[in-house]
């Protein structure tokens, strides 16, 4: 009966296991987590390593076209500076030949308002440009699309008045104003352009349209 009941030894490796056993599945499950938190760091900071280097792409583009147009603040602050001077000797100037242009009909006056905008519109772009963000080329098609409909307005106008009607002054304005549609169409195309050569043609043609607006309220002191 003893021997039936006779108590067989553990074998090693089974039951419940000694402290020793149970500390050593503890420090190996201990690396293991360590060990996948290390590969996914790796993996993290690989896949994110392609963002970091599109992100300082897309800020070194932001960063440059920033500089390419910071390079302009200067001159057309200087064209703001002639701008607004010359606007003023206009305004004088219509005010001592106001019996020219109110007196002469649709055409005249619409001749005053066309070379006020000629000086105008380059006061209004490097102002557009002043702003924070730089917004050229809101200013370009701005000020190019008022131009162009000041422009239309003057050819309905005269295509109205009879021929006998119309002074030598105003077959003159009709025949520069073809120079003033490449001005302002061009300044409206400029703000479809890229940006280093958008930047130079509006540049060009703001200083063409101040020469142009100067002659055109030269004309107006002719007797």
């Amino acid at each position: 009966m003893h021997a039936m009941f006779r108590s067989t030894p553990a074998r090693p490796g089974h039951g419940s296991g000694t402290p020793r056993e149970i500390s050593d599945v503890g420090v190996i499950t201990e690396a293991s987590a360590n060990s996948m938190l290390s590969a996914n760091s790796a993996s993290n900071k690989a896949s994110c390593s392609g963002c970091d280097d599109r992100v300082a792409v897309r800020d070194s583009g932001r960063a440059k076209r920033g500089s390419v147009v910071d390079r302009w603040s200067g001159f057309f602050s200087t064209i703001a500076g002639v701008a607004a001077a010359l606007l003023a000797v206009a305004f004088i100037t219509f005010q001592l030949k106001i019996d020219v242009w109110r007196g002469g009909g649709r055409l005249r006056h619409l001749a005053a308002v066309f070379t006020l905008w000629e000086l105008s519109a380059p006061l209004l772009i490097a102002l557009i440009l002043a702003m924070p963000a730089h917004p050229w080329r809101v200013a370009a098609i701005l000020t190019g699309a008022i131009g162009l409909a000041v422009l239309i307005t003057h050819w309905a106008l005269y295509a109205g008045t009879a021929e006998s009607d119309r002074s030598p002054f105003d077959q003159k304005q009709f025949r520069l104003s073809f120079i003033s549609l490449v001005t302002f169409g061009g300044m409206a195309g400029s703000g479809l352009m890229y940006e280093q050569p958008g930047m130079y043609l509006l540049a060009s043609l703001s200083i063409w349209s101040l020469i142009s607006g100067t002659y055109e309220a030269w004309i107006y002191l002719e007797p």
